[in-house]
């Protein structure tokens, strides 16, 4: 990283390279938990599409869904299963014609 231009003495750049570190690692961070709290369960997922439990099983166990495992739990990512309903969703046909 080039040095600052005039006005930064040793100690200043010191504590300005500290700092953006420290903002660094705390954003990654954020991101991190973030992320975790975007994972939902097979309970939440089967509440959300008003399917049993066993159903979304079904697809984990056929790979029709797609999943994270966390060690022997089955999380969904809250994005990819909106991506995955996307994918699903049915354009309204027009009769008019």
């Amino acid at each position: 990283m080039p040095r600052p231009a005039l006005l930064w003495n040793g100690s200043a750049y010191y504590h300005f390279l500290k700092f953006n570190e420290i903002y660094t690692e705390r954003r990654n961070l954020m991101a991190q938990i973030e992320n975790a709290n975007r994972l939902i369960s097979v309970d939440d997922v089967s509440q959300r599409l008003g399917v049993k439990i066993k159903t979304v099983y079904g697809w984990v166990h056929a790979r029709r869904i797609p999943f994270v495992k966390v060690g022997r739990l089955v999380r969904f990512d809250l994005i990819d299963v909106n991506d995955w309903l996307r994918q699903r969703k049915v354009e309204v046909r027009d009769d008019s014609e």
